[in-house]
Formats: structure tokens, C-alpha cells, sequence
């Protein structure tokens, strides 16, 4: 049985895929997209909100032995999905390069793969915006076992970041890197296997986050500071957060549409152990969700701890599910990859 960090409840798969290769995954999504059964991409389960916990039925496509990591250019590298972007950082760090964004929390957490898919904010955002603005290129593997280039320029691109794994399969990624010091950088050596690393013990955070932009920003702080007061006993609070993303080539439709700069507010804390089965915080997470669809806001409902299965349109809005649900129609035309509910609207999909 298996879980994630938010501690969705346990799943197990009908068959583990444990990948190696490309030649592999194409294979076995190939295999499962002909008898139609449903799969589920997972590398650490790093995740809150139960994407990486697989279903009844489903084939769950293990990611974390793609670990292989390619100098790809002067200020580039091409890295496998199951490489946790922390030990990517420090790793090319050793040659004076350094990622422009990594997770917060100072270890490895997230993987290459769900970094892109959760969208990926962290440290370097206010200089470089988001993860997705430092990643050139995507290999993804759709539903049927097509292995896809998916460059920065392209219209599938931005859609990957935020998607939750639900438009394919992330085989590897290349990313621009940034000089580490002032001292000249050096060639990167490449390295098949990266080592899985021992990883810390991570503390059992819970938090929520807005996306708004300047203009919103007093409006969602009061907001924020209401919810906190009026939930005194959710968690053990820590101190509020703000990030400032800079805009630079495209914002993901599914985290931020507006192409522009935007910020993000946020409130969090360790677990109380009183709400042994999160019963309050949820009963929170609850009131979060009204009232950023009362004010037509955004969340970062990829990186949080929740439990309702609410259709897509309600976190992004009927328009960009729709128009997800389009590109979920091409690449995945069986809704074969962690199924989406798109809310209703024409093209929904469960």
C-alpha cells in the first residue's frame, strides 16, 4: 500500500512498473493504453493531494530509477524525471553551475517529474520566475506510448506544468542552468545513474496558497489573516509567506493565466496533533476553496493537502478546464493517465 506526504489514504496498484529506460515506458504505456487500463506515474510521492497514490485498476508506473543526468549544452542539462531536483542542484553545483529554482526546504524533495507536473515554485522564483520559465524541453510519453518533444515554443508546453502527470509521462527534462558564483563554471560530467541519496525525515507542514497579483495583494492578505484568526487550533502556526514570481517567457494556464507578473501569499504550520484525522484543517481547506471561488482567485491546489475531489473548473475556472480538456482529448483521448474531472463542462472527463 502506498501513500504520499499529505497522507492521502493508502492506494495499491493492479501492476508496478518499475522504468529504466525509454524504450521501456513506451512499452508499457503502449501495453496498458490497448487494454485500456488506467495508469499512474509516480516517483517519491512528494505530493499532497493524492495524485501519486494510485486507484483500484490502475497500473502505477514507477519513475524514481530514471536517474540519469547529461550535460546538454554549455548552460544546460538534460535530466531523467526520477532525479529529485535538489540532488540536480547540487550535483552540477560541483562544476560552478547551480538551478536557477529549486524546492524550498533546503533537501531533496520533489522529483524532476513532479516538480514539472505540481508547476514548481520555489527558491529563484523573484529572479527567474517560475521552474517552468528555466525548462527548454520536455520528453513525454503520451497514454497511447508516443514519445513526444515537447520544446518551450510549442502550444503543449506550458500546459505541462500544474497538469499533475494527467497529459503524459515525463521521461526527462532540459534545463538552463545559471553560474553558481562568480567564479568561471566548468564542464559538467555526465553520470548514468545519479545516486539515491539518503533523504532527510521531512516535518509534517500543511499550508495554502493564493496566487493574486499586485492589485489583489491587500485584499487576499486581509483575507488570509481572517482565516487564520477565525482557525486558531488548525495547526501549530508558522510565519506567513509571500513570494513574488516574475513573468517572463508564459505563467502555466493551470497555475497563474494572466501573463503577467504575479505573487504569491500563502499560510502554513505543523500539524496539531490534536487533529489526529485532519478533520479541522480540512474542515479550513474547505473555507480556503469558498473563498477563492467567491473572489475568483487562484490556489496552488497542485501542492496542497486535500481530500475533496473537486472537478478541475473549479480550481482554474471553466475556461482553462475546457481548454484542458481539449489537450487532454488529443494526448490522452481515453483519460487513461490520472483521471481529471473537468466539471461538467462540455468534453468533462472522471
Amino acid at each position: 500500500m502506498l501513500t504520499d506526504f499529505g497522507g492521502y489514504p493508502p492506494g495499491q496498484s493492479l501492476y508496478t512498473e518499475h522504468i529504466a529506460g525509454l524504450g521501456q515506458l513506451k512499452a508499457v504505456m503502449a501495453d496498458c493504453a490497448a487494454a485500456g487500463r488506467p495508469m499512474r506515474a509516480r516517483c517519491y510521492g512528494h505530493s499532497m493531494n493524492g495524485m501519486a497514490v494510485p486507484r483500484a485498476g490502475e497500473t502505477l508506473i514507477d519513475m524514481s530509477g530514471v536517474r540519469h543526468l547529461a550535460s546538454t549544452g554549455r548552460a544546460s542539462i538534460t535530466v531523467g524525471a526520477g532525479v529529485a531536483v535538489w540532488d540536480a542542484d547540487q550535483y552540477v553545483r560541483k562544476s560552478g553551475w547551480k538551478l536557477p529554482v529549486v524546492n524550498d526546504g533546503g533537501a531533496a524533495a520533489s522529483s524532476i517529474g513532479g516538480f514539472i507536473s505540481a508547476g514548481g515554485i520555489g527558491e529563484g522564483c523573484m529572479l527567474h520566475g517560475g521552474f517552468w520559465e528555466t525548462v527548454s524541453s520536455v520528453l513525454l510519453v503520451t497514454a497511447a506510448g508516443e514519445a513526444l518533444s515537447v520544446h518551450r515554443s510549442e502550444p503543449l508546453f506550458p500546459w505541462l506544468f500544474g497538469s499533475q502527470g494527467a497529459l503524459g509521462v515525463i521521461y526527462e527534462a532540459t534545463i538552463d542552468l545559471v553560474p553558481a558564483s562568480s567564479a568561471r563554471p566548468r564542464s559538467i560530467p555526465d553520470i548514468k545513474v545519479m545516486p539515491d541519496l539518503p533523504r532527510d525525515g521531512w516535518p509534517r507542514h500543511l499550508w495554502l496558497t493564493l496566487f493574486v497579483t499586485e492589485e489583489q495583494r491587500e485584499d487576499a492578505l486581509t483575507s488570509l489573516g481572517n482565516l487564520a484568526a477565525t482557525n486558531p487550533d488548525v495547526w501549530h502556526p508558522r510565519s506567513a509567506y509571500e513570494y513574488f514570481l516574475l513573468h517572463r517567457r508564459f505563467n502555466p494556464p493551470l497555475i497563474f493565466g494572466p501573463g503577467k507578473d504575479f505573487i504569491a501569499l500563502g499560510l502554513w504550520g505543523d500539524r496539531e496533533d490534536s487533529d489526529i484525522d485532519l478533520q479541522r484543517y480540512l474542515a479550513m481547506e474547505a473555507r480556503f476553496q469558498s473563498t477563492i471561488e467567491a473572489r475568483g482567485w487562484r490556489r496552488y491546489y497542485q501542492s496542497e493537502l486535500i481530500r475533496d475531489r473537486r472537478p478541475l473548473a473549479r480550481y482554474v475556472g471553466p475556461a482553462c478546464a475546457r481548454a484542458f480538456g481539449e489537450m487532454k482529448a488529443i494526448h490522452d483521448p481515453l483519460n487513461l493517465l490520472n483521471r481529471v474531472d473537468l466539471g461538467g463542462i462540455d468534453g468533462g472527463m472522471s
